[in-house]
């Protein structure tokens, strides 16, 4: 029961995984709303225009100047809005199956009804393939529209064009909701594995830290995340060679870890990483020099229970006037100015095997 509600609810996902790739699912929507209502709004405007000059066509004037409307409703909230609401992105992913679905159901039964009918046809394969939709509302939304069809053709339609359409929306519907779920399901688990993959390239495998890669990668969106100011931490670790050298490496592990766990409980994981062997960087934002640096001597306090020495260096800027190269290098600068004082202080550290 619950592999099934997870297929109709998650395609074949867990509920976890489908949140933590929420963010995805709404992008990838986000461009096909811009793409497919963008090239409708062209197609369908220069179908209303032409429909005041050819005679074939102008039997569905209303029709493509309703759809001309909505089309360019849905790109222009699409194009400035949904980024910011992004739970607008589904209402406006809906409404693009609302609409087509409808410009094909009024093309085939009510503009044109003495032909078979093509375009509602071709939307039901088409639509379902294309936006990543949660299989039960795809399917809801789906059956409601053929009905939809099925009603106004035994009202609009005869014979032979009337049993065609109706077996045609049958298979077509078929194909259109199975093939749906299959790529649904299908762009879900790649992009469920995409997921994981930035997840471990972000966590340093020792500490359980955010690693390099994460640091390269925020770096540029950390003054984003200040009203006022930021603050660089540097931390170093000293001895680790020696430590490694002269024990084993297991101890050494054992010592970044203890240093690790030390600056998380003190700095929280969000803006902590670890970028070298030994080096360590955190980032506060919207706090005073005084709370930090109590933090940061009652982490060198606990880290030395232990056994352990870091040297640390701290450097607070504040907007407008906030340069990260400039906050990082001053905060590395102090870092290093500790390190050296605690090996001038520290004779049995040999400072070049450091």
């Amino acid at each position: 029961m619950e592999k099934i509600k997870n297929i109709f609810f998650y395609a074949g996902a867990t509920a976890s995984d489908y949140e933590r790739i929420q963010g995805k699912i709404n992008e990838t929507n986000r461009v096909l709303v811009n793409a497919i209502s963008g090239l409708a709004s062209f197609l369908i405007t220069l179908m209303f225009v032409l429909s005041y000059f050819i005679e074939g066509i102008g039997m569905n004037h209303t029709v493509y100047g309703i759809g001309s409307i909505i089309s360019l409703l849905c790109l222009f909230l699409s194009l400035f809005f949904a980024k910011k609401y992004p739970r607008l992105i589904m209402s406006l992913v809906h409404t693009c199956f609302v609409v087509f679905f409808t410009y094909g159901i009024l093309i085939g039964t009510v503009t044109d009804p003495d032909e078979k009918t093509v375009t509602f046809m071709v939307m039901l394969v088409l639509l379902p393939a294309l936006f990543i939709v949660q299989p039960y509302q795809m399917i809801a939304i789906t059956v409601l529209h053929c009905v939809i069809f099925m009603i106004l053709c035994f009202a609009n339609k005869t014979g032979a064009i009337l049993n065609n359409d109706i077996v045609d929306t049958i298979v077509f519907g078929l194909l259109g909701m199975n093939c749906g779920v299959a790529l649904t399901r299908n762009k879900i688990k790649s992009y469920i594995a995409e997921s994981k993959l930035q997840e471990l390239s972000r966590t340093d495998a020792l500490t359980g830290m955010n690693s390099r890669n994460a640091y390269e990668y925020d770096i540029c969106n950390l003054p984003k995340q200040c009203k006022k100011s930021l603050s660089c931490i540097y931390v170093d670790v000293n001895g680790l060679k020696t430590i490694n050298d002269t024990v084993n490496h297991t101890a050494g592990d054992k010592m970044l870890k203890t240093v690790a766990e030390k600056v998380l409980k003190y700095f929280g994981e969000d803006l902590a990483y670890r970028i070298g062997g030994d080096e360590f960087v955190i980032f506060v934002s919207d706090c005073s020099d005084e709370i930090i640096k109590e933090s940061i001597e009652e982490m060198i306090n606990e880290i030395e229970e232990c056994g352990y020495h870091i040297a640390t260096g701290c450097e607070t800027k504040k907007k407008p006037h906030l340069n990260m190269a400039d906050l990082q290098k001053a905060a590395e600068i102090k870092m290093y100015q500790d390190k050296a004082a605690f090996y001038k202080s520290n004779t049995c550290f040999d400072r070049r095997k450091q």
